[in-house]
C-alpha cells in the first residue's frame, strides 16, 4: 500500500469531495466507523473492559472521535468523550457530529484547563482504552500550551491508546515528534498510510498501524506518487486463496531446514514448528547426527535427518554433500538457524548456496558464513531470500551496525539489487526489498518480539509461504506481516515483557485465518 505525505492526503480528500462527490460528512462517518471497529477489536483481543475514553480536539480528528463514540455506544461500549476546546469552537462537520453524539445521551465533558484534566484522573482508571483524536495531519510545529498538557496527561494514564490518523504531536510527513507527542499502542490512519508513521520518531510513537478504507477510488489513488510502500492486511488478501477440498500434504510444500548445533537445538525446533503452523505440508530438519535423538523428542510433526558432523558436533562438509544428493526430495531449503560459526560448517553453507538448485532462505549463522565469502551469492542456482538483523547486515556489508540504521531502506534496496536477492532487513518496521528495487515496510509487530528465537520463527513462516507457491517477495512480505501480527496477538494475551518465540508460534494460525477471512 502506498505511503504518502500529509499534503498528498489532503489533496486526495479534496479530490474525493470534488470528483467522487463524497460529502465531507460521509468521509468523517467512514473514518469514525473505522476507528470504532478498531477499538472493538482491541477490546476483544485484549479482553478489556467495554469502556472507551475519547479525547477530541476541535479539528476533523475530533469529529472522527465523535463518530467513533456514537458507533461504540451502539455496539454496547460505554464511552466518555472529552472536548479539549469550548463547544463553540467546533465548526463544520466536526460540530455536526458533536451534536449527533450529544443527542445519543453518551457522556461528553469539556476539559479546557489543567484543573479539568486533573478532575478526570480518578474516573479515567475505569477505562482500559483511550482514543486520541486531538491533532491530525494538519499540525505544524511543536505542540505547546494546553494541548501539550493534554498529551502529557494521556501518557500518564498508562492505558492502551489508539490514535486517529496520526499520533497527536507527530508530523505525518517527517515523522518528527514535535515537542511532545502521544505514544500510541496503535494508529488507525485514513485512506492511505502517511510516510511519517514509519520514519523518524514515527516507528516509536505509532504502534501497530491500521489503514482504514474511506472510499477513495483506485483511480484517485493511482494519481498520487508513492513515497514508499507499507505492508498491511489488505495487501495480503489475494495471497491466501482457499485450499482445495481434494489436496494432500505434498501440495503445500516440502521444506528442508538445515539447522542446529550443540546448545542450539531450539533454533531448529522453532523454525520447524513455525513452518508447520504456517501451513507447510512436510517439514524435515537436517541436524548433526549426535543431536538427532534430541530433535526426535522435541519435534512431533516434523521429520529429522541425521547428518555427518564435525568433532565439535556441528554439521560437516560431508553433510552438505549428503544434502545435495537428497535435494530432489524437497521444494525449498532453509539454511542457518543455530548452525554455529564453525569453519567447516561455514564451508558446508557456501557449498549449498552454490550447489543447490532449490529456492533457499538463509538466516542466522548461514548469513555469517555467506559474509565470509559474499561472492558466493552470485553463484546461487535458484532464488534466495536473506533475513539479516542489522548486525548481520553490517557483516554482510563489512560496515558498522550504526551505518545500517542511517538509511535502512536504501541499504536494503541497494543490497537486494546488487546481489539479485530478496532481502528481509529485520527490526522495528522490517524492510523487504527485492532484486527489482521494490521496497516495503512492515506494519505489524511489537518490542516484545525482541527475544531469542523470534528470528528462527520468522524464517520458518517465510519458508512455509514460499513453499506454498508465493513469489519470494510475497512470501517475505506475508511472512514478516503474519509473524508480527502473531506477535501482537501474543503480546495482548501475555504482555510484551514475557513474550516468547513459542507464544508467537501458537498465534500464527489465528493470524493467518484472520487474513483469509478478512475479518477487519
Amino acid at each position: 500500500m502506498k505511503l504518502i505525505t500529509a499534503d498528498q492526503m489532503r489533496e486526495l480528500d479534496r479530490l474525493a469531495v470534488r470528483e467522487q462527490a463524497i460529502p465531507g460528512l460521509d468521509l468523517m462517518e467512514r473514518a469514525g466507523i473505522a476507528v470504532a471497529r478498531c477499538v472493538v477489536e482491541m477490546i476483544d483481543r485484549g479482553k478489556m473492559r467495554h469502556a472507551a475514553l475519547l479525547f477530541a480536539g476541535k479539528g476533523n480528528n475530533g469529529g472522527d472521535a465523535f463518530v467513533a463514540a456514537r458507533h461504540l455506544a451502539s455496539a454496547g461500549i460505554k464511552t466518555k468523550t472529552v472536548l479539549l476546546a469550548d463547544r463553540k469552537e467546533f465548526a463544520g462537520d466536526a460540530r455536526e457530529n458533536l451534536q449527533r453524539l450529544e443527542r445519543t445521551g453518551e457522556e461528553v465533558v469539556c476539559a479546557t484547563g489543567l484543573d479539568d484534566l486533573e478532575d478526570l484522573s480518578e474516573n479515567a482508571l475505569s477505562y482500559d482504552i483511550v482514543v486520541d483524536g486531538i491533532l491530525g495531519t494538519g499540525m505544524k510545529g511543536s505542540v505547546t500550551g494546553y494541548l501539550a498538557e493534554a498529551i502529557f496527561f494521556i501518557g500518564g494514564l498508562y492505558k492502551t491508546v489508539l490514535s486517529i490518523d496520526v499520533p497527536s504531536g507527530l508530523d505525518a510527513t517527517s515523522g518528527a515528534a514535535c515537542g511532545i507527542a502521544v505514544k500510541a499502542s496503535a494508529t488507525v490512519t485514513m485512506g492511505l498510510p502517511k510516510i511519517g508513521l514509519v520514519r523518524g520518531d514515527g516507528i516509536e510513537y505509532c504502534g501497530r498501524i491500521r489503514v482504514a478504507d474511506i472510499g477513495l477510488s483506485d483511480n484517485l489513488i493511482r494519481r498520487v506518487p508513492a513515497s514508499g510502500e507499507l505492508t498491511v492486511e489488505q495487501d495480503l488478501y489475494s495471497l491466501f486463496p482457499p485450499r482445495k477440498r481434494v489436496s494432500h500434504k505434498g501440495d503445500y510444500g516440502r521444506l528442508l531446514i538445515v539447522a542446529g548445533s550443540p546448545g542450539m537445538t531450539g533454533a531448529a525446533c522453532l523454525s520447524a514448528s513455525a513452518a508447520l503452523r504456517a501451513g507447510a505440508g512436510l517439514v524435515t530438519v537436517a541436524v548433526p547426527r549426535s543431536l538427532n535423538p534430541v530433535l526426535e523428542v522435541k519435534l512431533t510433526e516434523a521429520m529429522t535427518v541425521p547428518l555427518p558432523e564435525t568433532a565439535e558436533g556441528t554439521l560437516s562438509k560431508a553433510a552438505g554433500e549428503a544434502i545435495l544428493r537428497q535435494a530432489d526430495r524437497f521444494d525449498m531449503v532453509v539454511v542457518g538457524p543455530g548452525l554455529s560459526r564453525h569453519p567447516e560448517t561455514g564451508e558446508m553453507v557456501r557449498m549449498l548456496v552454490s550447489g543447490l538448485r532449490k529456492p533457499m532462505l538463509i538466516d542466522a549463522d548461514g548469513l555469517n558464513a555467506v559474509a565470509e565469502e559474499r561472492d558466493v551469492l552470485k553463484k546461487a542456482g535458484a532464488p534466495l531470500i536473506l533475513t539479516p538483523h542489522p548486525g548481520e547486515m553490517a557483516r554482510l556489508l563489512n560496515c558498522a551496525t550504526a551505518d545500517i540504521f542511517k538509511d535502512r531502506l536504501r541499504v536494503a534496496e541497494d543490497f537486494a539489487r546488487a546481489q539479485g536477492v530478496t532481502l528481509v532487513l529485520k527490526g522495528a518496521g522490517t524492510v523487504v526489498a527485492d532484486r527489482n528495487g521494490s521496497v516495503s515496510i512492515n506494519a505489524s509487530g511489537n518490542p516484545g518480539m525482541a527475544s531469542g528465537g523470534s528470528g528462527d520463527v520468522l524464517s520458518g513462516v517465510i519458508a512455509a509461504f514460499w513453499g506454498q507457491g508465493m513469489s519470494p517477495r510475497d512470501a517475505a512480505r506475508a511472512g514478516v506481516f503474519i509473524h508480527g501480527d502473531a506477535g501482537d496477538r501474543a503480546a495482548l494475551a501475555f504482555g510484551e515483557r514475557g513474550l516468547t518465540a513459542s507464544d508467537i508460534i501458537d498465534c500464527i494460525p489465528e493470524s493467518i485465518e484472520y487474513i483469509v477471512h478478512r475479518k477487519w
